[in-house]
């Protein structure tokens, strides 16, 4: 799992039983971590069934999971490899932040996916754990930490700031238009990929290389891929423009 620090007031989990949802593609995997779950002293397993019904709908599954009444999930990143689903699990566990559910996302390798489809949904996925990775301690520790930040606490690396961020490059990956930025507060010699479409529309009509933008920016992160953005605004241009150009 990432490296975090756990806020202070976190709270211990309480001992009756507490169903943990678990949402996987590979049916092998269902099984695997269900077991682990079955094994953890005051948890219950509860597989994640596909169906028609939430197949192309997040808000769908999400709500069925609630319904559920459980009290954390784990879910898989790439839910399309088995045809489970044709959205990402990281915009499920966004979803279920939201709702004020515990949810930590998994995969075997996050490498290829943090520019995009997880950092499109960073700001409310706390936490990450490989596969191979998932233990007891894991998982409770894991919704622990959601749990506490879902409740307002925050850790050092967690928390935003409102700060500036200098357009660098705009490209694409994985066939989305992506954009690469320096956050100067954070660290002024790396250059941050993520998609332009978490950018409002009025501000990616106009926006150029060399565009300076305000975003709310967890600037605590220890490691790039912890990196997420969010509320971008204008910021005044020093080269002289008029930033009512950007609108207009």
């Amino acid at each position: 799992m990432q490296t975090i620090e756990l806020p202070r007031s976190i709270q211990p989990l309480p001992s009756s039983t507490r169903k943990i949802a678990i949402i996987d593609d590979d049916e092998q995997a269902l099984e695997v971590i269900s077991l682990q779950i079955e094994d953890m002293k005051g948890f219950e397993p509860v597989p994640i069934d596909r169906s028609d019904e939430y197949y192309s709908d997040v808000n769908k599954l999400a709500s069925y999971i609630a319904s559920k009444n459980v009290y954390g999930v784990i879910c898989d990143l790439r839910l399309q490899t088995y045809n489970f689903a044709e959205f990402y699990g990281s915009e499920l566990v966004s979803i279920l932040y939201d709702r004020g559910i515990p949810s930590i996302l998994i995969a075997q390798d996050f490498s290829t996916d943090f520019n995009v489809s997880i950092r499109k949904f960073r700001d409310k996925i706390p936490v990450l754990i490989k596969r191979e990775h998932i233990s007891d301690s894991e998982v409770v520790r894991g919704i622990e930490y959601c749990l506490s930040e879902i409740n307002g606490a925050f850790s050092s690396s967690r928390k935003s700031y409102n700060t500036l961020v200098r357009i660098e490059s705009m490209s694409n990956e994985d066939g989305e238009s992506v954009v690469d930025a320096v956050i100067p507060s954070w660290n002024y010699d790396t250059v941050v990929r993520f998609p332009k479409s978490i950018i409002p529309e009025y501000l990616q009509e106009h926006l150029r290389i060399g565009d300076r933008l305000f975003a709310d920016v967890n600037i605590g992160a220890e490691t790039y891929d912890q990196i997420y953005l969010k509320n971008f605004e204008i910021a005044p241009d020093p080269r002289g423009i008029d930033i009512d150009d950007l609108t207009t």
